[in-house]
């Protein structure tokens, strides 16, 4: 199997072709029916696993929500320098990443510089000249725009750093040496199945991020996937990128939508839980759960909007593992060694680079207790504030 073979048949396997457009691109790369055969197989038994490698749970949740990752630290490897360069501090997720990113590094032994870009590409673009300059064995980055950061990636390239690619996938660059992130397409994909399958019927609202992200580019692409097939029951009335994830431009485009219909509205799918907050906003506390609210990052207020029955669902990725993932690729690369962690690729226009996959999964009612016990990320009492003392679950 040639190498564009494999990429067709990974982009099967995640959702982001389905099979009429994997037979067409197949035959028109000349593939005889035994080898399309051939792939399609392979594909189902490769979907399987990634299915049971990406933790996207079903009815039955695993007894361990967040297996923890182990590191790797060898005889003789030397103290590693990393710059690490963050998109902001604005959302909650990316102080927990800072913080799980310095206990990593700290176990391992080596030192970590942070910066932040406050969502600015150009910010960005000066911060990650200025590490290059100041020389250390390794940046990680998360790209503020995936393809305005293929500059800075070949550049550090040139400088013989190598760049690890955080949450986000840099696109059109060699430069990328290795990357860590969850499995978007299938996020929204999972997210829209979850909708639908409790709103069959009625209007849709997708609040999507910064379309710079190629977080919030697949997680819509995976949503409108799961869609397509239910026209006839269900509207998509308004999807629409909202630049540097802006709550107040989300709340906008919800209110507008809620307006326009009446309040008629069956479902939002929130690319993060600033949109669901804001959903929940517009919809006066959706008394009821009236309205289906999905987001993802689990943020305290969402996960008491959860147990209260008017918020659905967050995905939830585990950014601890990310972290130790990305600090072990680090201190790896720094000892001029390949990464101790990779079960993907990923061809980001420029190059076929390893990289990996990171457990991502629901929060819900039914599996609340467990998320708080296994994880840390938000309080019992904050999750089950003003749910009334009999109705809590011992957790």
């Amino acid at each position: 199997m040639t190498e564009r073979h494999e990429d067709l048949a990974n982009e099967f396997i995640d959702g982001r072709v389905d099979r009429r457009a994997f037979l067409a691109r197949a035959t028109a790369l000349g593939l005889s029916t035994s080898a399309i055969a051939g792939l399609l197989a392979k594909s189902a038994t490769a979907g399987r696993s990634s299915a049971r490698r990406l933790d996207l749970l079903g009815a039955t949740p695993p007894k361990r929500l967040v297996p923890k990752v182990k590191l790797v630290k060898r005889p003789g490897d030397k103290k590693v320098k990393i710059a690490f360069d963050l998109p902001s501090q604005a959302q909650l997720r990316w102080r927990f990443d800072q913080k799980y990113f310095q206990a990593a590094v700290n176990e391992l032994g080596d030192t970590v510089s942070f910066q932040n870009a406050a969502d600015d590409a150009q910010k960005q673009a000066t911060q990650i000249e200025n590490f290059i300059v100041q020389k250390p064995d390794v940046i990680v980055m998360v790209p503020v725009d995936i393809e305005a950061a293929a500059t800075l990636a070949t550049q550090a390239a040139a400088a013989k750093i190598p760049i690890v690619s955080y949450n986000q996938i840099i696109l059109k660059s060699s430069g990328v040496t290795w990357w860590v992130a969850r499995d978007n397409v299938a996020v929204g994909r999972k997210t829209a199945q979850l909708a639908l399958k409790a709103r069959p019927h009625g209007n849709y609202v997708i609040a999507s991020g910064d379309e710079g992200t190629d977080v919030a580019r697949d997680k819509t692409k995976g949503y409108i996937a799961a869609l397509k097939g239910h026209s006839h029951s269900v509207t998509l009335v308004s999807q629409q990128f909202n630049q540097n994830w802006d709550p107040a431009l989300g709340q906008a485009q919800i209110q507008n939508m809620y307006t326009k219909y009446n309040g008629k509205l069956a479902a939002i799918l929130c690319n993060y839980d600033g949109f669901s907050l804001a959903a929940l906003q517009v919809l006066h506390g959706n008394k009821g759960g009236k309205v289906w609210i999905g987001g993802e990052d689990v943020f305290p207020q969402f996960a008491n909007a959860i147990a209260l029955g008017t918020g659905a669902m967050s995905f939830y990725t585990d950014l601890e593992g990310m972290a130790r993932y990305a600090a072990q690729a680090a201190h790896d690369l720094g000892n001029g060694r390949k990464p101790t962690y990779a079960n993907d690729k990923f061809n980001n226009g420029a190059a076929n680079i390893a990289g990996e996959r990171v457990a991502s999964f629901p929060v819900t009612k039914a599996n609340m207790c467990q998320f708080i016990k296994q994880t840390g990320w938000v309080t019992y009492n904050d999750t089950y504030k003003g749910v009334p003392v009999s109705k809590r679950p011992k957790c």
